[in-house]
């Protein structure tokens, strides 16, 4: 009972409820501050706010789960994304799909080329990223909640302006079986009425700006993204295998779903003999397997209740632990002053 009120009569509804107050105050004069206490309390604070922030990371983020399943879709579409520079005129060029179908697709025809100048700078060599990490050891996959609504093609050319070298870029859709994609020298590989380039004017070395397969989705890493290879060799074969594995993202909050490509690749690029055909050439398989991954974001109710039930935890815990820790520490000077007395009182016996 708050002592104020003892032996008065209240005189006001307000004066009344206040008797029934469960949080009393300790008045300022009956409370001490240590210094002991006032480091714990900056302990719980710097906690609480580490944990804070984690938990505001884990909201803005959302969680992820993926799935494998086999996959079911037979005789659909694809879509190739391509942005790449070559050390060659755009005119001494050709390109060309061609797929296990046996279906052949004029790229040429879909592609823009533009003469430019070769310009590696910025880009790396395939499995040395920038920074540490292989580019194909990075994670390709990332949040769903402001990108779903998106869209994107391929990104700038490796060079600018007039040049001895040819950017090819654009999109186009294939069959969605095992297929090649080649960049070869016009009268190599395929024949051309009155189309044959000099051997000496080979050069395959290229800047590869981005290689994706399916709808953009910006966060999704693509191994070959920023990859340079150069050669000072006339024939030669660069070749690489790639392992497309479907992918789909699904976000769980806005019930959106996005079905995309991911890959894997390898290579293997070698000096060739002048009898065989030098380029460029990308082949792709489509694995049977599909790869379902899930953002889900936690409502924004649950994650003000979590934020509460954290930092009342650590908060109480935390004066448990301090109360805890005053009680054992007085316990034993208790025990200290109780035997420094005994001893004390020994000595005085003995010197009577």
């Amino acid at each position: 009972m708050n002592e104020e009120f003892f032996g008065e009569k209240r005189t006001s509804l307000g004066e009344s409820v206040r008797t029934f107050d469960a949080f009393p105050k300790t008045r300022a004069t009956y409370t001490t501050r240590t210094p002991r206490g006032g480091a714990i309390t900056l302990l719980l604070l710097l906690t609480s706010a580490y944990l804070t922030l984690t938990e505001l990371r884990n909201y803005l983020t959302g969680n992820e789960s993926q799935t494998f399943l086999v996959e079911p879709s037979i005789g659909h579409e694809m879509q190739i994304n391509l942005d790449i520079t070559v050390a060659m005129p755009c005119s001494n060029l050709h390109v060309n799909v061609q797929d296990a179908m046996q279906d052949r697709i004029l790229a040429g025809e879909l592609l823009a080329r533009e003469d430019v100048r070769f310009d590696d700078g910025g880009a790396h060599k395939l499995f040395q990223q920038p920074g540490g990490g292989g580019a194909a050891e990075r994670e390709q996959h990332g949040g769903l909640f402001s990108s779903l609504s998106g869209g994107g093609g391929a990104g700038a050319g490796a060079g600018s302006g007039s040049g001895s070298s040819c950017r090819i870029y654009g999109s186009m859709g294939v069959n969605r079986v095992q297929g090649d994609f080649h960049i070869t020298a016009k009268g190599h590989g395929y024949w051309e009425d009155g189309a044959h380039v000099d051997h000496q004017s080979f050069n395959f070395s290229h800047v590869i700006t981005e290689l994706s397969f399916g709808d953009y989705y910006p966060k999704l890493v693509n191994p070959l993204d920023g990859v340079v290879s150069k050669t000072d060799q006339n024939f030669y074969k660069f070749q690489y295998f790639l392992s497309i594995v479907p992918t789909t993202y699904e976000s769980q909050t806005s019930g959106k779903s996005l079905l995309t490509n991911q890959y894997a690749v390898t290579e293997q690029s070698r000096k060739i003999s002048s009898h065989a055909v030098p380029g460029i050439f990308f082949k792709y398989d489509i694995e049977p397997i599909s790869l379902t991954i899930s953002d889900r974001r936690t409502a924004l109710l649950a994650f003000v209740v979590r934020l509460v039930n954290i930092i009342s935890g650590i908060l109480v815990g935390g004066g448990w632990a301090y109360g805890l820790f005053g009680t054992l520490a007085g316990y034993f000077r208790r025990q200290k002053r109780r035997t420094d007395g005994m001893l004390n009182g020994r000595a005085l016996g003995d010197e009577e």
